[in-house]
């Protein structure tokens, strides 16, 4: 049986790459991070936006038609520019929803006049 000689390259793990194990590592398959797609969108964002634009779209066909269809008319371009945006990446708009997540979340940006993502709440001292 060989010893665990660190300057022994055949059992170092370090020296030798093919023993490098990591008990740790997982394989990932980036066809099981693919969100459900809408004609080339996520599905998510596709619910959000045409549900946001849906439901006042028929309230407003029932005061006026014309209005309701104009907003109807609407979703066409914001389908097209999600789909622009996911054309490349499909995590893109997910990308887009954290960013604006954590801006909203910047309690402390006035405070610090930086981003700090603290869940703490911060006094000044006297």
């Amino acid at each position: 049986m060989k010893s665990m000689n660190p300057m022994n390259p055949i059992m170092n793990p370090i020296m030798n790459p093919i023993k490098q194990t990591n008990a740790l590592r997982d394989p990932v398959f980036k066809g099981c991070t693919r969100p459900a797609m809408l004609w080339g969108v996520p599905l998510v964002p596709v619910l959000i936006a045409g549900g946001g634009m849906l439901i006042p779209a028929i309230w407003a066909l029932l005061a006026s038609p014309p209005v309701g269809v104009a907003i109807l008319f609407l979703m066409i371009p914001v389908f097209l520019t999600m789909r622009m945006i996911t054309r490349h990446d499909d995590q893109r708009l997910a990308q887009y929803a954290l960013r604006l997540r954590m801006r909203l979340r910047q309690g402390n940006r006035r405070f610090w006049g930086a981003h700090a993502y603290t869940p703490v709440r911060l006094k000044r001292r006297a």
